[in-house]
């Protein structure tokens, strides 16, 4: 009776753990659309002032080229660190330990590693 109860506590507490990261991914994903929408906008805009704004003057035009190459460059950074989030984010797959071991037993034949029946460690012969 005992164990049945702790079994059960446990399994409340693992399933709040499991809510709570997906509440926490929901955050990350959220956060990270709305960092990616405004550098999508700023992006396209840097874009468009690189092509209608160029100077003529070639010295000027370095110095100018080489700005724009710079906020591109943060823009760029900044959209990788929102693709953290989204990564951070993603649900990741469970699969049961039956399907698991059967995936690794075929992973296996597949690559020349393990026994190819699903089992690991010597062989009892």
């Amino acid at each position: 009776m005992i164990a049945r109860l702790r079994e059960d506590r446990d399994l409340r507490q693992r399933l709040r753990t499991a809510e709570h990261m997906a509440t926490v991914g929901q955050f990350a994903r959220n956060i990270a659309h709305e960092i990616k929408n405004p550098l999508n906008f700023i992006s396209l805009s840097v874009d468009h002032m690189r092509d209608v704004y160029r100077p003529a003057d070639g010295e000027t035009a370095a110095r100018y080229e080489s700005l724009i190459d710079n906020i591109k460059g943060e823009v760029a950074r900044i959209s990788r660190f929102a693709e953290s989030f989204l990564e951070y984010g993603r649900p990741f797959e469970l699969a049961p330990p039956a399907l698991r071991s059967q995936h690794s037993a075929r992973r296996g034949a597949r690559t020349g590693g393990g026994t190819g029946c699903g089992r690991s460690g010597p062989d009892p012969s």
